[in-house]
């Protein structure tokens, strides 16, 4: 067994659970005056390793916390809204004691992070600790108009990976990297400044033609715009593609003429 240790631990009734809340899949905000955060931490099978903390950028201070050792229960989805200002910056903190994370060798755990309703980020597969820098109205940084926010978590082989950004309508790519001399199993961002109504396909590759995941390890990609998740994958062969901003819908076009009239003669 990869973990050596007692399996007896003491587990409250989940009516004690007092600030821990079961989710149904169309969850609502709590009612804060002026903006919510919202974390979800679906355990794995040992949740008295897992902890989190949220961080106030301009004074450092520990916001909200909690450790899932007092009272989590395995396999279970939990959820705590912050109350937070809208202009306010924020950094988001998960522990696990033992180092392996949330996913994948003991349970598919994860985590998610929402502001106002949009989804920052989310994960389950780090060693110690992870961090999501920069959550909500932080002014010191950011892009004029609009945001690509790329996550790569790398497998067992990460030179084999590579992405680029394309402008749709110049056909130019605006961005790329090739993973070359990233650790393995190391979560990768990016974030790309794009104009606002912009059409753009993001392609990710693999030169072994095995994807990341799930053969030499469980990575994973998350594509974003202004916070929104636009896609997400991992299990493909030589690449993957998604389309993603102010795109014409398929197989519509702005220069289409209709055919020629009808000859009567």
């Amino acid at each position: 067994m990869k973990k050596n240790r007692p399996l007896c631990m003491e587990l409250l009734l989940a009516g004690m659970l007092i600030s821990l809340l079961a989710l149904t899949p169309d969850f609502t905000l709590a009612q804060c005056p002026d903006a919510t955060i919202r974390i979800e931490i679906f355990t794995d099978n040992y949740p008295e390793e897992t902890t989190w903390q949220l961080f106030d950028q301009s004074t450092g201070l520990v916001i909200a916390s909690d450790d899932l050792s007092i009272a989590g229960l395995p396999f279970t989805l939990y959820s705590w809204d912050v109350c937070v200002t809208s202009t306010g910056c924020y950094d988001f903190t998960i522990n696990d004691a033992f180092g392996d994370g949330i996913c994948c060798a003991e349970g598919s755990g994860y985590y998610n992070v929402y502001f106002n309703g949009a989804l920052v980020t989310t994960g389950g597969a780090f060693f110690f600790s992870e961090t999501t820098t920069d959550i909500g109205g932080c002014s010191s940084q950011g892009c004029p108009e609009s945001t690509v926010a790329l996550q790569i978590f790398t497998d067992n082989y990460p030179e084999e990976t590579s992405w680029q950004l394309v402008d749709r309508s110049s056909g130019f790519i605006i961005a790329q990297d090739n993973l070359t001399g990233q650790p393995d199993q190391t979560l990768v961002t990016y974030e790309i400044c794009v104009a606002a109504n912009g059409c753009y396909t993001f392609t990710i590759f693999d030169s072994f033609g095995d994807g990341i995941c799930c053969s030499f390890g469980n990575g994973y990609y998350n594509l974003y715009l202004d916070g929104i998740l636009q896609a997400t994958g991992g299990s493909f062969g030589t690449s993957d593609l998604a389309s993603i901003g102010n795109c014409a819908p398929s197989g519509s076009c702005t220069t289409c003429q209709g055919p020629p009239p009808a000859n009567d003669a």
